[in-house]
């Protein structure tokens, strides 16, 4: 979830963009022509599986998963992570507990390259 404002100054940042096809449609593009699509009415025999990009190699997937979480659990606190990656930065939302102080770095994930920010107490903390 985009906090109110934050979407317009994410507009702003991808305004120069516009037009410009992106990594995903050129990959779409080159899919639905190795599937051999020629005509509009093709689509119809396409399913989703044909569509699914190729599977990560397990050993990159569980380093994601462990680097960039979609979930934080603490004993006291669980957290949803939110992120942004434009800004370089990752929101945990508390989901579950009342924790009134950001917990101590050293118990979260690294989230290599971004900037961490943290709810407690009812405020965002960077860390």
């Amino acid at each position: 979830m985009v906090e109110a404002g934050l979407m317009d100054a994410y507009d702003e940042e991808l305004a120069p963009l516009r037009g410009l096809p992106t990594e995903l449609e050129r990959w779409l593009e080159a899919r639905l022509a190795q599937l051999g699509l020629e005509d509009p009415e093709d689509v119809e025999l396409v399913d989703e599986q044909d569509l699914l990009p190729p599977a990560l190699p397990d050993y990159l997937a569980e380093r994601l998963g462990r680097e960039y979480p979609a979930t934080v659990e603490l004993g006291d606190a669980s957290y949803r992570a939110e992120y942004q990656p434009l800004r370089r930065k990752v929101i945990l939302h508390l989901v579950r507990g009342q924790r009134r102080s950001p917990p101590p770095r050293q118990y979260l994930p690294r989230f290599p390259g971004l900037t961490i920010h943290i709810q407690a107490g009812g405020t965002f903390h960077q860390l």
